[in-house]
């Protein structure tokens, strides 16, 4: 028969007893027996069962949980010019991650226009051609050094003005009115006006002239275009000259001639002197007009 024990029995004693209420709270509160890094598992038959934590994750005495390794690679990956790779297993846990230089394929990106993607898989002129929105003409990109154009249509001013400084038809000019006219003396070269030309290909020419005083008795008449202030050259390409009997031409009878139009190739900025002479048997000529351009 069962004894009814007033005062607590051992926890490991089998002999059937009835507990008290005093042994039973004793009991619970000294808690149940468990062996160190164990917890009860509901086993088969429903019964609490100690078991060890295993898997990925351990527990230790004073309960912290700790998970198991699975990539062993730490740190941070990714940048503005890489992209991440990462490796999960059937569980949702990453086990590898690594960075490498993103190269997405160009047809994956979106939002591109019409033909871009095609240009950037492979940058021809004609791709880029194709891409373009407001092209004029055909053929392959032109770069600004030593380009070979096929039949250009190269469009200067059409606004009835002067083209633009170093654009093609550009026009440069100066002019010396009759009321500032340059005095001469007879056999003396002198300097009318000049322009200054950056580097390119021009076309350079004038036109001198001379009002002479109504008792001036002229033989000879010339203008030139020179690098150099006061020279006159011989070279019929960029002077002009006349010579002739004397006579007089009379107040206001003057004379105009052109200096010929001729080519220049500069490779830098250069001056041209729009440059004169006169021979004449007075004192001196009442001065000269001119145009250069």
């Amino acid at each position: 028969m069962a004894i009814i024990a007033p005062t607590p029995a051992s926890p490991t004693e089998n002999n059937n007893r009835i507990a008290t209420t005093a042994w039973v709270n004793s009991f619970v509160n000294a808690g149940l027996p468990l062996a160190s890094g164990k917890i009860y598992i509901g086993s088969a038959g429903n019964v609490a069962t100690a078991q060890t934590m295993s898997g990925d994750a351990t527990l230790a005495i004073g309960g912290a949980l700790t998970l198991a390794t699975v990539n062993a690679n730490v740190g941070s990956f990714g940048s503005a010019t890489n992209c991440v790779s990462i490796t999960t297993n059937a569980k949702g846990l990453i086990t590898a991650a690594s960075a490498a230089t993103c190269t997405p394929a160009v047809a994956s990106v979106t939002g591109l226009g019409t033909g871009i993607a095609a240009w950037l898989g492979t940058p021809s002129s004609a791709n880029l051609r194709t891409a373009l929105t407001d092209e004029t003409g055909t053929g392959v990109a032109v770069f600004g050094t030593s380009p070979t154009l096929t039949t250009p249509n190269i469009v200067g001013s059409v606004a009835g003005d002067n083209a633009a400084a170093g654009s093609v038809g550009e026009f440069i000019t100066a002019t010396v009115v009759q009321g500032s006219a340059v005095a001469l003396t007879s056999g003396a070269v002198a300097n009318i006006t000049s322009i200054v030309l950056t580097a390119g290909d021009w076309d350079i020419g004038g036109g001198v002239f001379f009002n002479p005083a109504s008792t001036t008795s002229v033989t000879r008449y010339g203008g030139s275009l020179e690098t150099t202030n006061s020279a006159f050259s011989s070279s019929p390409t960029q002077s002009w000259i006349t010579t002739q009997s004397a006579f007089v031409p009379g107040t206001n009878n003057t004379i105009g001639f052109p200096v010929p139009t001729w080519r220049q190739s500069v490779s830098g900025t250069t001056t041209y002197y729009l440059n004169c002479v006169a021979g004449f048997h007075h004192k001196h000529a009442r001065g000269v007009r001119h145009h250069l351009g």
